[in-house]
């Protein structure tokens, strides 16, 4: 798009996404042909600005979106699957719900088993038995848009879900079409510093992004591709790319390159849905370090460095104040 030409100020309007939502809520109507320069004060848009029908549901959902006639299309009021080993209590969709880990639970490092909690972030091993190769603890399951997470300060750490000012949190910008979750025995340390960021306080991120859809808390043994970098509130937010070891195509890709030969389309969506997301909830476009992914090299030497973070963490307690409950 051309920048608006200096010498015609007046030939141009903007309307921002805050301005459309207000005038919407002021249940704003098409302006006459002297279109206004503050169409907050006429309440009115310009025509042809959008679809007269779309524009009435628009108008009609600001107005309304406090009462029950709206429901949010991305609420998820039935639960996904869940792993076997992982024990449900309180309702899906509400504050109350948990999923607490036993110790039936695969990939439990050595003498985790007696534990009388098993956590999903301390207890489950970084590495798979496949030399080369990660644990994955699935959070969210691919083709959902509840936004579930281990709780770092809760005994156990069971997985919940985010909240924001006492409600749960969902994803706004469609269903998620990959498998997200952690690396266990990992740890963002916010005192180390990369460049102008710091770590994110959280484990590791991870993006499966395979065929199936797995269950919430199942643990998944997969290959890493890469890792893109997400700037998030002036905080360092890896997210490794990875591929279950058994999908079907997994013996065709070990790194990026084969990622865009052998699903093309994938990395460019990923991309868009991390840098968008939030915008769907009025918030700005979010930040990476760059669109291109680091290797599979670098991404392994991301994880073995948050590793040593989290057993300076975990287990020789040499972190101070944290707030987490630890084993």
């Amino acid at each position: 798009m051309k920048p608006k030409d200096k010498s015609r100020v007046d030939d141009f309007i903007s309307i921002s996404g805050t301005k459309m939502r207000t005038l919407a809520a002021l249940g704003a109507t098409p302006c006459p042909p002297e279109i206004p320069k503050d169409l907050l004060a006429a309440k009115c848009i310009p025509p042809g600005f959008m679809a007269e029908g779309g524009w009435a549901k628009v108008v009609d959902y600001y107005q309304n979106k406090e009462t029950k006639e709206w429901v949010p299309y991305s609420t998820q009021h039935e639960p996904p699957g869940l792993a076997p080993h992982a024990k449900p209590s309180g309702k899906f969709n509400a504050l109350s719900f948990a999923l607490a880990f036993d110790a039936r639970t695969p990939g439990l490092a050595p003498g985790a088993a007696g534990q009388a909690l098993i956590s999903p972030w301390h207890h489950i091993s970084l590495s798979a038995a496949t030399p080369g190769s990660f644990n994955m603890v699935v959070e969210i399951s691919k083709g959902t848009t509840s936004k579930l997470e281990v709780q770092k300060e809760v005994a156990g750490n069971p997985i919940k879900h985010d909240t924001k000012k006492k409600k749960v949190r969902e994803y706004t910008y469609g269903l998620t079409f990959f498998n997200y979750g952690l690396l266990p025995q990992t740890w963002e340390d916010p005192a180390h510093k990369e460049g102008n960021y710091t770590g994110d306080n959280d484990p590791l991120d991870i993006i499966e992004l395979g065929s199936a859809a797995r269950r919430v808390g199942d643990v998944v043994p997969v290959k890493v591709l890469g890792n893109l970098k997400l700037i998030d509130q002036g905080e360092l937010d890896h997210k490794i790319i990875a591929l279950a070891l058994d999908d079907p195509k997994a013996a065709s890709i070990n790194s990026i390159a084969d990622l865009e030969r052998e699903k093309p389309g994938v990395l460019p969506a990923l991309v868009d849905w991390l840098k968008m997301y939030k915008t769907t909830d009025g918030k700005a476009v979010n930040l990476l370090v760059s669109d291109v992914p680091d290797s599979a090299d670098l991404a392994k030497a991301t994880i073995a460095e948050c590793n040593a973070a989290w057993k300076k963490l975990a287990v020789d307690k040499s972190v101070p104040n944290t707030g987490f409950w630890l084993p």
